[in-house]
């Protein structure tokens, strides 16, 4: 292997290296956690590479004060595709915060964050759940686009040490099939944890028996909230082209909150709704605790 080192600073070393397929494939075996592989990004360097389009040292690849490859998977691995070799700057020694703040062109994700620093199995889905988290913390309701007004990759992963029991919510959500079938992974995983937390022991009685509930279709009459809800966002999931009967983000964690509430209050609603528009909007609802 040439290597030619460029400057040494606080821990830190800049080298030039020629990197073979061989290398690349030892570097990449070094990695932690893999973060998922983008195939078409892949493909698009191993056509650059091929074309003589591509030049790897003008963006570092990243190991950490370990010896873990932490930056440049996907350059490695289209290295590895091509069979070829190329000049790579490589940066070693470098912390935890500088590798947060990564932001190549394959731009990594809040779930990237979790997975690769935390070992989150889903780090997608948790991303989304602990996003819905933070907003209802400053008194916002969850929505769709994900927005979090200035939660950036570093706060993900402070957050996620706030609530690290959110991927026991996450297991649950992948493990049952038919509370996927129910509304989105990352919301049925926030109104979990939400719910579960409220409930002081993670998996308190109540609200084991209420996902089961929920889960295997199982309530007392029409009236039941739980059947409310299950017809409701059976019809929003259902729905063609019926805008009436869609549901955002937040409508549908406000549906499944209340409907927690009334059942663990023992009371029964004819309609399952939840208003926050007009003259009188309803304030997104706050899960009860089991009395």
């Amino acid at each position: 292997m040439s290597v030619k080192q460029i400057t040494s600073h606080g821990g830190r070393t800049v080298t030039l290296e020629q990197v073979t397929p061989e290398l690349a494939k030892k570097y990449l075996a070094s990695m932690p956690n893999n973060r998922r592989i983008r195939h078409r990004v892949v493909r698009e360097l191993v056509k650059s590479i091929n074309d003589g389009e591509w030049f790897a040292a003008v963006e570092p690849i990243h190991f950490d004060t370990m010896g873990h490859l932490r930056n440049g998977q996907h350059r490695l691995t289209a290295i590895q595709a091509t069979g070829k070799t190329a000049e790579f700057m490589v940066v070693r020694g470098a912390t935890e915060d500088e590798i947060d703040a990564i932001d190549t062109g394959n731009r990594r994700l809040p779930g990237d964050i979790l997975s690769l620093r935390h070992g989150v199995a889903d780090g997608d889905t948790a991303a989304t759940a602990l996003k819905h988290m933070y907003r209802i913390e400053r008194g916002w309701a969850p929505n769709n686009s994900g927005t979090t007004d200035g939660m950036n990759n570093h706060d993900m992963g402070k957050f996620f040490l706030k609530h690290p029991d959110i991927v026991e919510s996450v297991a649950y959500v992948n493990e049952t099939p038919s509370i996927r079938k129910l509304a989105p992974r990352g919301t049925m995983a926030f109104c979990h944890y939400i719910i579960t937390q409220k409930a002081e022991l993670a998996y308190s009685d109540r609200a084991i028996e209420f996902f089961r509930c929920l889960e295997r279709d199982i309530y007392q009459g029409n009236n039941d909230p739980i059947f409310r809800l299950r017809e409701r966002l059976h019809r929003a999931k259902n729905s063609v082209g019926a805008t009436k009967e869609r549901l955002t983000v937040a409508e549908v964690s406000a549906l499944i909150i209340k409907a927690w509430n009334l059942w663990i209050t023992g009371r029964t609603i004819t309609r399952l709704s939840w208003r926050n528009f007009g003259d009188k909007p309803e304030p997104f609802p706050t899960p009860l605790a089991p009395k």
